[in-house]
């Protein structure tokens, strides 16, 4: 059976809350859309250390100033980065 890549829908992105603590949703290729209980969204990319194998999170920017094409393209060109031996931080 071959695995299914959830992307996030506008919908759902607009309609994520904030709850009692710190959540993400997960998007596709280590993106995240990080909701803080003050309504506040982010989006980070998830990735794994070279190296030390540590997994990190990495701020991409906020909801308002990158909408999700921008937050995938991001994301993306953070994966060939690493793919091609650069060091995130």
């Amino acid at each position: 059976m071959s695995h299914l890549i959830h992307r996030l829908k506008d919908k759902e992105i607009e309609q994520a809350q904030g709850r009692d603590r710190i959540y993400r949703l997960p998007d596709s290729g280590g993106l995240y859309l990080l909701v803080k209980p003050n309504n506040l969204k982010y989006w980070e990319f998830r990735y794994t250390k070279p190296g030390t194998k540590n997994r990190t999170f990495l701020g991409l920017g906020s909801l308002d100033m990158l909408n999700v094409d921008g937050a995938r393209d991001k994301a993306f060109e953070m994966r060939k980065l690493l793919k091609g031996g650069m060091t995130l931080s």
